[in-house]
């Protein structure tokens, strides 16, 4: 496969800069969808696996339903996901304390450890963007501040 061509000049801005920011954050997570990793056994994991495995390892115990309102996700997809990630033993499902029909999600340490190794490939691949350690701070602090104030809330139109 031939490599792609970087245009000649610098992207143009949009000028709304929430727009802006939104075809750039949508440029970015492109890019890391289709990275192709160093380490061979974590190219198996489809995106929405590796997405699915990284949102139980920040919200432990989270219900399938709140994954998919998460995720933005069809229960029929989120079913499919979560049995395939429980076959390979990288989630385990338990009854709910609260809701005895209910099952929350949590992580093994087998998952824990894949996303340690997908987290050291997405910081080999952006260390090539060169951002100081303070830069980086701030673009990741600012960007958990933007993605915690847009999630779903019970009440919310996922469409918004």
């Amino acid at each position: 496969m031939p490599s792609a061509r970087r245009p000649s000049q610098s992207a143009r801005r949009v000028e709304d800069p929430r727009a802006d920011l939104a075809f750039t954050l949508m440029s970015l997570a492109r890019k890391l969808q289709n990275l192709r990793f160093r380490d061979e056994g974590l190219n198996r994991f489809s995106p929405l696996e590796g997405l699915i495995l990284s949102n139980v390892y920040r919200f432990p115990g989270v219900t399938p339903s709140e994954l998919g309102e998460e995720l933005g996700l069809r229960s029929s997809n989120t079913s499919s996901a979560l049995r395939s990630l429980e076959s390979q033993g990288l989630i385990t499902r338990t009854k709910s304390p609260h809701d005895p029909r209910s099952v929350q999600i949590h992580i093994t340490p087998t998952a824990e450890e894949v996303l340690r190794r997908v987290w050291d490939e997405y910081s080999r691949f952006l260390a090539s963007a060169d951002l100081s350690g303070e830069d980086l701070d701030a673009v990741a602090e600012n960007l958990h501040e933007v993605d915690e104030q847009l999630r779903p809330s019970p009440d919310s139109d996922p469409r918004r």
